[in-house]
């Protein structure tokens, strides 16, 4: 008897097009006693307007049966506006540098989802997939900050910042949902303290400790299930809390070129990607806390230049990690890994104001929930100076030899994943840059916007 099976071919297309405006309006007061006030004005705009291609055609092993087809077209756009206020005043008080300052940031998500079974080569909507979320976050902060010296070797730096947010989801569907509404408030303290010690000329010493908060993508909030293709899906989780992070650093410096440390960090509500048994031939990726995690690093990176026309960065960065949690759909998660990174730099300085440059980096395998595989590329590129050094042309190619490749395993209630994907690494860029009007200008102008933390919370940003 023969039996008969099923191969499923799905090839999916996902064109997609983002558009990002942001516009910064700083003031900035100093004067010859110490005062300092910088105010910042931002608005950002973040646009996109993506369509996913779902063809799925299934092949019987049994010759007398035709294929059988179930296609799929998806619309996603999504708007995000961010506008954010913050002033920051600095003045001389006894020794040392008394800072404190505000911020106000408003931020808005509109998301639709509208999913189509194509009928025919006709897109009939299905109204039980498609949806539109709103999301709207508010948070006002506050911070106080002091830097004094201790004597002539000795520096002391503490700090506490207040941060009260607001926030509300909002999904509309042609169904109910019980996830119709889901509003968040809490209030956060965040104390920060460094001590730094100069123990000699060539050797510098530093102890940190900080408290940071990691709010989750815009995107990741939406509570939107996108089928990614016919055995795997994919859904936010609006319902997803803050990172709260606690770390210690101590840090070394030698001769300005040599800089080791050693850290500890624990995090609450770590925030990780997870793929759940959704029946049994399909899963689901989903976004969620877990109850913590732990890990110890070690860093040493050197920057010097090995002769007159070569310079060298070099950084490894080796860790252990620690994830564990308790799911509601009894998952148990108790993960360990040791891993390392490393990237590094060489810079070429050749006559005539040209110069060629070598950079690479390497991912180590590691596991957090999957096990993911290592990943490495190597670019290298050459530029030339010219009209008094203002001008700079540059040729680049990314991934020489085609690396950019990686995967990752996973097993999950006796269902096996096994994932390979390679990016478009490989690419020949040209770059000309050219300066205007003062250098100094210029250099004052690099520097953090207001809108920074809202707008990194943005995918494909």
């Amino acid at each position: 008897m023969q039996t008969d099976s099923l191969t499923l071919f799905s090839q999916t297309s996902n064109p997609e097009k983002n558009k990002n405006l942001n516009i910064n309006l700083n003031y900035h007061y100093a004067d010859t006693t110490g005062h300092e006030l910088n105010v910042d004005a931002d608005f950002g705009r973040f646009v996109s307007r993506g369509i996913s291609y779902q063809p799925n055609k299934y092949f019987f092993s049994l010759d007398n049966k035709e294929p059988l087809e179930r296609n799929y077209v998806s619309k996603t756009p999504v708007d995000i506006t961010i506008r954010s206020f913050k002033a920051d005043y600095e003045q001389r008080v006894q020794k040392g540098k008394l800072g404190y300052g505000f911020k106000l940031s408003d931020v808005k998500s509109d998301n639709t989802f509208d999913f189509y079974n194509v009928i025919s080569n006709v897109e009939v909507i299905d109204t039980n997939r498609s949806n539109r979320f709103k999301y709207t976050e508010r948070v006002y902060a506050a911070y106080v900050n002091y830097n004094v010296p201790l004597g002539k070797k000795w520096d002391l730096q503490a700090g506490v910042r207040a941060e009260h947010t607001k926030s509300l989801g909002d999904l509309t569907s042609f169904k109910h949902n019980d996830l119709d509404k889901v509003d968040t408030t809490y209030l956060n303290f965040f104390p920060s303290g460094a001590l730094s010690f100069k123990a000699s000329k060539n050797h510098n010493w530093n102890l940190n400790y900080s408290r940071r908060i990691n709010r989750p993508s815009y995107q990741n909030l939406n509570p939107f299930e996108y089928r990614v293709d016919e055995l795997v899906y994919s859904k936010g989780n609006p319902f997803l809390k803050p990172e709260y992070a606690n770390s210690f650093k101590l840090t070394h410096v030698y001769k300005a070129k040599l800089t080791t440390s050693v850290g500890y960090r624990r995090t609450r509500f770590p925030v990780v990607g997870l793929r759940i048994p959704y029946d049994s031939s399909r899963t689901y990726f989903i976004t969620q806390n877990l109850d913590h995690s732990q890990g110890f690093n070690l860093d040493v990176s050197i920057t010097t230049a090995i002769t007159k026309w070569w310079d060298v960065y070099f950084n490894i960065s080796g860790y252990h990690n620690i994830w564990k949690a308790a799911l509601d759909n009894g998952l148990i998660i108790n993960n360990s890994t040791t891993a390392f990174n490393m990237n590094g730099q060489s810079t070429f300085k050749l006559k005539n104001d040209w110069t060629l440059e070598l950079t690479g980096w390497y991912n180590s395998p590691y596991r957090r929930i999957d096990y993911n595989w290592a990943m490495g590329m190597m670019d290298a590129g050459v530029q030339k100076k010219f009209w008094k050094s203002n001008a700079t042309l540059k040729l680049s190619f990314s991934d020489i030899f085609h690396t950019a490749r990686g995967g990752y395993e996973s097993e999950y209630a006796g269902i096996k994943t096994n994932l390979r994907f390679r990016f478009e690494g490989q690419m020949v860029k040209v770059n000309f840059n050219y300066r205007f009007g003062s250098k100094e200008i210029n250099a004052a102008r690099s520097r953090r916007a207001g809108s920074e933390d809202e707008l990194n919370r943005i995918k494909g940003g």
